[in-house]
């Protein structure tokens, strides 16, 4: 009768320790998903600033032009006061 309450107390201890091993297996499970999500989310983001940034690199090319569209056109007109 001893051997066989051993027995069912070596299987109520692996019984709990597979109970430990599988809520820590599930929590790091959760937890990777967790991450999984915040890292797409942070690439999204990413990606969106990278847009951004090449747009405003394109905006500040096209006002860069425009300035030195304009500042040739004001030398034009100074040399047309001067001649006048």
């Amino acid at each position: 009768m001893k051997d066989e309450d051993k027995t069912f107390e070596n299987e109520v201890t692996h019984l709990f320790d597979y109970k430990k091993q599988l809520y820590a297996m599930q929590k790091y499970k959760s937890e990777a998903i967790m991450l999984e999500n915040q890292l797409k989310g942070t690439k999204a983001i990413v990606g969106d600033f990278a847009k951004a940034i090449k747009e405003l690199k394109i905006h500040n090319l096209t006002q860069a032009k425009e300035i030195d569209r304009l500042n040739e056109y004001v030398q034009i007109l100074e040399m047309q006061n001067k001649t006048n």
